[in-house]
């Protein structure tokens, strides 16, 4: 599938998301506006880059992913099964 730049939405609206609360962290993320690389103060892709890229990506069925999951570790909360932090390789 290839899309034109103009259905890429990229807006700088996005970094609001850091704010976004989720488990334990009620005012979002914690690194937001302290962080050197972490919004506001990490710069946007095209405030420093005025050029054309490719953006590869692959759709992933989490679904599927989460119901082999859930029979291989039976005991785990919905959010471990679908927490990427959780079943990602360690580096």
């Amino acid at each position: 599938m290839i899309y034109n730049i103009e259905t890429i939405n990229i807006d700088p609206k996005f970094q609001e998301l850091c704010k976004s609360p989720y488990p334990n962290h009620p005012r979002g993320c914690p690194n937001y506006g302290k962080k050197k690389g972490c919004p506001p103060k990490q710069k946007l892709f095209f405030d420093v880059f005025d050029c054309y890229f490719y953006l590869i990506f692959t759709e992933f069925d989490l679904g599927s992913h989460v119901s082999r999951l859930k029979k291989k570790h039976p005991k785990w909360t919905q959010r471990q099964l679908e927490c990427c932090m959780y079943w990602q390789e360690k580096t």
